[in-house]
């Protein structure tokens, strides 16, 4: 960091860096990328989803909703709907300054969310469909995303620097 920075500026920085408003950015860019990969049918690791039983597949052509993991107009029900949708009810969660995470705020979907994520659909470790979480790679484009903005956050602050009295 330059010598030439005031720590006035650089404690504005900090500050904003570690405000609810840029917490929420990145928590949100966090949740938009577990959404846009689960709606693909692919897990954190960037495997497909395993196909339904034909059982399950059967209830759910009954029911009018999606069976096939491909193709144009397949959507997750984990995702949209509003019923059983756990992930429709995914929100930002402030704990305190400078530190937020990702939650799922109806405790049924939470549940849900355990099931596929965590324990396994229908008998245990069954059906896992590991959607929580980043990979490595989506690491990278939030870190990236997040240097973006401190860049421009630090451009800002430090423009009344350059300028002078």
């Amino acid at each position: 960091m330059p010598n030439n920075i005031p720590d006035k500026v650089l404690k504005d920085l900090h500050n904003q860096l570690g405000s609810k408003k840029e917490m929420t950015h990145l928590v949100l860019m966090v949740r938009d990328i577990i959404l846009r990969r689960t709606r693909a049918w692919r897990d954190v690791s960037g495997h497909r989803r395993e196909p339904y039983s034909e059982r399950y597949r059967m209830k759910r052509i009954e029911e009018g909703l999606a069976v096939a993991p491909a193709g144009r107009g397949t959507d997750s029900l984990m995702v949209w709907d509003s019923y059983g949708g756990m992930m429709s009810k995914i929100r930002p969660k402030y704990i305190r300054k400078g530190l937020m995470h990702l939650d799922i705020v109806d405790a049924r979907k939470k549940e849900i969310a355990y099931f596929h994520n965590v324990s396994g659909v229908g008998k245990r470790g069954a059906h896992l469909f590991k959607f929580w979480g980043v990979s490595p790679k989506e690491e990278k484009l939030v870190l990236s995303k997040a240097g973006q903005r401190m860049g421009v956050i630090l451009a800002e602050l430090t423009k009344t620097v350059r300028a002078g009295p």
